[in-house]
């Protein structure tokens, strides 16, 4: 499953690639075989094939939080830990003008990620239908992903 021609994978130098994140398994087997956060996205994108509407949401949660991570952090993906996550869902509450402006496109390179800040319900989303909530980077038993997905379920059951 494809993310959108303009994908981040397109745009980002390899230090933000994924390839190198810290919470991806080294020297130990790995649980997905993609290299890439790009490539772990569309394999995590893929098992969602038969449901458009969900596919839709997700693929666009997928692009706002890989771009997010690496325009803001300066961090790919799979590096991102729990307080990384925590300033994500407030940044969804308020993101700042230029995420939002409506002189931008909604699609391409430099486009308009969101049309202003999102309601309770559609921060609750995008946690719910982030990938790194549910794409396993290293052993589930250390991964800040799985703990933030843990934590996301306790928080909006």
């Amino acid at each position: 499953m494809n993310l959108p021609a303009t994908a981040p994978e397109s745009i980002l130098p390899a230090a933000l690639d994924g390839r190198d994140g810290t919470n991806r398994a080294h020297g130990v087997h790995r649980q997905i075989a993609a290299d890439t956060n790009v490539e772990a996205v569309r394999l995590w994108l893929a098992e969602y094939a038969g449901s458009p509407h969900t596919l839709r949401s997700y693929r666009k949660e997928a692009v706002r939080l890989l771009v997010w991570a690496t325009r803001t952090l300066g961090k790919p993906l799979s590096s991102l830990t729990r307080e990384d996550f925590l300033l994500y869902e407030r940044f969804l509450a308020d993101p700042t003008a230029d995420w939002a402006d409506p002189a931008l496109p909604r699609r391409g390179g430099a486009r308009r990620l969101f049309d202003g800040p999102l309601s309770e319900r559609s921060q609750r989303q995008a946690s719910a239908s982030s990938p790194a909530s549910s794409i396993t980077w290293s052993p589930p038993a250390i991964s800040p992903a799985t703990r933030w997905r843990c934590a996301a379920r306790a928080q909006h059951p």
